[in-house]
């Protein structure tokens, strides 16, 4: 989401948990995918709940399909 200018760094950071979790996960950790999933979808609903309220205060174009979808998910 441009709005939010943290893909980049989101992306790396995840890439770089994920790869954690599976070094974790080939050493014998058996919870650590697990882990690093459930992480990775509570940050997700954290971006979704922020994008929703950023996108919530824009009311200039209310019948406009990009605005009326954005404020649905």
């Amino acid at each position: 989401d441009p709005l939010s200018a943290a893909g980049l760094g989101k992306a790396l950071s995840s890439g770089l948990a994920a790869a954690n979790a599976l070094a974790a996960s080939l050493c014998g950790d058996a919870t650590a995918l697990d882990g690093y999933a459930d992480a990775a979808t509570l940050a997700f609903e954290r971006y979704l709940g922020r994008r929703a309220q950023v996108y919530g205060q824009e009311r200039r174009w209310p019948r406009s399909p990009f605005w009326r979808d954005v404020r649905r998910d």
